[in-house]
C-alpha cells in the first residue's frame, strides 16, 4: 500500500479464425473495488491496492472479436498491512529570543497514522543540547525550556509511535546569547498560578528564575520539592493547606511574592543564571506556617517544641552550604528558625517575622544549597515539616542602629623636652584625638594626672597643654590627658623630659647620638661650646630606672660607643653625669 502492478493482456485471448489485432479487451467486472482498482490501457492492465486492510476481489476481462465475446476471471488478494505514522505538518525551526523561556507546540496535528487511530499515538522528545530541556507533557504538547543564557544551535528529535512503528521528526533549535544581570531575587517577577503559587510548565526537574538567580524545583502531579513562589496571606489555614504560606502572613517589606522551599526529597539549590561565582549578601527568612504550627502544637505522637514541661532542648535550623563552581564545599552557615536550648525558658523562640540571614561569610560561591534539621526526628528522618520561606535573596541587609564610636588617638604628642629654665611650653591638642562620628571641635580635653608635680606644673587651657618647668635639675614627668567625645573618652600620655640647666647651659652643650634608633652599637659624642667634654659618665637606664650600661667620655677623647646588642627592644634613657654627680642632659634612645 499503495502499491500497483502492471500485467500485459495481449496473449490472454486468441481468435482462431480472425486476426488477433482486431480483439478488443476490457475490464467488465470488479467484485471488490474498495480493495483494488483495475484499469486497462491498450494491452496493459493496471492493478492498484486501495487499502492497507486485507481483502480479495475477482477481476473479469472481456474480449470482443468480430461480434463474438469471451471472458476470463482471476482473483486478487491483498494481505493486511500496518503503515507507520508520518509527519504531515512539520514544526518550523525554533528560535529562542529570551532567557528563561519556555515554548510549547501541540503535536496532535503534526503526525498522522494512516491506518490507526491517532489517539493511541505515543510521543517522545530528546536533545543533546545542554542549553535546553525538552519533554512531551500529558497533553501531548512538546515543551522546550531554555536553561542557559549561552548561545547555541542544535537539533531536537521528536518521535511518534503507533502500533509499534515509529517516525522521527528533526527540528532545528537555536538561541542567541542573552546577557544576564544578577541582582536581587524578590520573586515579584515570578508568574503565579490562580492558586497563588508558581507551578512549572512541565513535570520533572525545573528551574524557577528571579532577579538573575536560578532556584531548583521538582514537580509532578503527586509531589513537589525545591523552591516555588507564593503570595498567600491566609494564616488561618492549617496542615498541608498551609504549606504555601509564610507564618508572617505576608512577604517581606510589603511586597507581594516570596519563596517557599520544601527541602525533603528534592534539591534546594540557588545558582547565578550567568554561570559565574558571586558573593551573596544574604536573604530574609522566616518559618513556613505549617512547620510553625507543627512545632507549636506537636503532631502525631510528638509533643510541641520544648516538650510537655517546656524543658526539651528542641531546635529547627536552616543550613546554607556554599560551594565553588566545581561543587567543592567552601563553608556552612546556620540560622535557627526555632530554638529551645536556652537555660532560661523565657529566651526560647519561634521565628515569626522576616529576619536577615547573612550569607556573605561564604564568600565567592558558585551555588548555595539549603537544608533543614530538626531535633524532632525518628528513624525515618525529620518529623517537623521541612519547609521555610525566603525573600529578597542577595538583597540589602537591614540598617543597623547607630553605635557611637569612641574617640581614638590619631596623632600622638611627641616627647616634650625642656633645655632651659625657667620654661613654659604650650602644646596644641586639636587633632591629637579624632572621633569618626563627631567633629574634631566637639572633643574636650582635660588633665587626668601628673606623675611629677614637683618638677612641672600642668594645665589644659583652650585645647592646649601648658607645661611650666619648676626645677633646674634633670627630671621626667608623665602627663595623662583625657579626650572626651559625647559619653565616650580616650586617655593618652605625654612624656616630659627636663634636661639640667645647672652648671652649664644647654646652648653651650653639643651632644651627638647616632644611629638612633639602633640595633646594636650607639655612638655618643659630647662637647661644650664646640670643645670635647672629657671626664663625664655616660649611663644608660631602662624605663624602670635600672642601670643597663655605663662608660666614660675619657675614652676616644670624648667619643664613646655603647653596646646595646644584649638589650631587649624598647625605649631607654641616656644620661650624661659630670664629675660632681650632676645630670647634665638626658636623651631618649630606641633599641630595635
Amino acid at each position: 500500500y499503495m502499491r500497483g502492478q502492471l500485467h500485459g493482456v495481449a496473449q490472454v485471448f486468441d481468435d482462431p479464425d480472425d486476426d488477433n489485432d482486431s480483439i478488443v479487451v476490457s475490464v467488465c467486472a470488479n467484485s471488490n473495488p474498495s480493495v483494488v482498482s483495475a484499469t486497462l490501457v491498450a494491452d496493459t492492465l493496471s492493478l492498484v491496492r486501495l487499502t492497507t486492510a486485507g481483502g480479495a476481489s475477482t477481476i473479469t476481462l472481456q474480449a470482443i472479436s468480430n461480434g463474438d465475446t469471451a471472458q476470463t476471471s482471476f482473483s486478487v488478494t491483498c494481505v493486511a498491512q500496518d503503515l507507520p505514522p508520518v509527519v504531515v505538518s512539520p514544526i518550523s525551526p525554533i528560535v529562542f529570543t529570551d532567557f528563561p523561556q519556555t515554548l510549547k507546540f501541540d503535536l496532535a496535528g503534526v503526525f498522522d497514522d494512516p491506518d490507526n487511530n491517532n489517539l493511541f499515538m505515543v510521543y517522545n522528545a530528546a536533545s543533546a543540547a545542554n542549553e535546553i530541556a525538552v519533554m512531551v507533557d500529558m497533553d501531548d504538547s512538546l515543551v522546550i525550556s531554555r536553561v542557559s543564557p549561552n548561545a547555541f544551535a542544535d537539533t531536537i528529535e521528536v518521535s511518534a509511535t503507533s502500533n509499534g512503528k515509529t517516525v522521527v521528526m528533526r527540528v532545528p533549535v537555536s538561541g542567541a546569547q542573552v546577557l544576564i544581570q544578577v541582582a536581587v531575587a524578590s520573586f515579584e517577577d515570578v508568574t503565579l498560578s490562580p492558586q497563588g503559587y508558581w507551578i512549572p510548565a512541565q513535570e520533572g526537574d525545573n528551574q524557577m528564575m528571579s532577579g538573575g538567580w536560578v532556584f531548583t524545583n521538582y514537580y509532578s502531579s503527586y509531589f513537589w520539592g525545591g523552591f516555588t513562589a507564593s503570595n498567600r496571606t491566609d494564616t488561618l489555614q492549617s496542615g498541608m493547606n498551609a504549606q504555601y504560606t509564610a507564618v508572617s502572613g505576608a512577604a517581606y517589606n510589603g511586597s507581594s511574592n516570596y519563596a517557599v522551599a520544601y527541602t525533603m526529597g528534592a534539591q534546594t539549590v540557588v545558582t547565578a543564571a550567568d554561570g559565574q561565582a558571586h558573593t551573596v549578601t544574604g536573604c530574609y527568612v522566616t518559618n513556613n506556617l505549617w512547620a510553625y504550627q507543627d512545632m507549636r502544637d506537636g503532631s502525631y505522637a510528638y509533643p510541641p517544641f520544648g516538650g510537655t514541661d517546656g524543658s526539651a532542648p528542641d531546635f529547627f535550623v536552616l543550613h546554607a552550604v556554599g560551594k565553588d563552581l566545581n561543587g567543592n564545599v567552601i563553608d556552612t552557615l546556620d540560622f535557627y528558625l526555632a530554638d529551645f536550648r536556652f537555660s532560661n525558658p523565657a529566651d526560647d523562640y519561634f521565628l515569626k517575622t522576616w529576619e536577615w540571614f547573612d550569607l556573605s561569610p561564604l564568600g565567592n560561591v558558585g551555588s548555595i544549597a539549603f537544608s533543614l534539621e530538626s531535633s524532632v526526628s525518628n528513624q525515618y528522618g525529620m518529623v517537623t515539616p521541612a519547609y521555610f520561606c525566603m525573600d529578597d535573596f542577595n538583597g540589602t541587609p537591614p540598617a543597623q542602629p547607630h553605635v557611637d564610636q569612641p574617640p581614638y588617638v590619631a596623632a600622638p604628642v611627641a616627647d616634650i623636652v625642656s633645655d632651659v629654665f625657667p620654661d613654659t611650653m604650650r602644646v596644641a591638642l586639636t587633632g591629637v584625638v579624632t572621633d569618626d562620628d563627631s567633629p574634631v571641635d566637639s572633643i574636650a580635653y582635660s588633665l587626668l594626672a601628673n606623675s611629677n608635680m614637683n618638677a612641672v606644673e600642668v594645665l589644659v587651657e583652650n585645647d592646649s597643654l601648658v607645661i611650666t618647668r619648676r626645677v633646674e635639675t634633670a627630671d621626667t614627668a608623665v602627663v595623662t590627658v583625657r579626650a572626651t567625645s559625647g559619653d565616650l573618652y580616650v586617655d593618652f600620655e605625654v612624656h616630659v623630659i627636663l634636661n639640667p640647666v645647672v652648671g652649664v647651659r644647654e646652648e653651650e652643650m653639643v651632644m651627638d647620638i647616632y644611629p638612633n634608633p639602633t640595633t646594636s652599637w650607639l655612638n655618643v659624642v659630647l662637647g661644650r661650646g664646640g670643645a670635647r667634654l672629657v671626664g663625664a659618665r655616660i649611663c644608660l637606664f631602662d624605663v624602670y630606672g635600672r642601670l643597663m650600661a655605663e662608660t666614660s667620655s675619657e675614652a676616644s677623647q670624648g667619643t664613646v660607643a655603647i653596646d646595646l646588642s644584649s638589650c631587649v627592644s624598647g625605649i631607654y634613657l641616656l644620661k650624661v653625669i659630670d664629675r660632681n654627680g650632676q645630670t647634665l642632659t638626658t636623651r631618649k634612645v630606641m633599641k630595635r
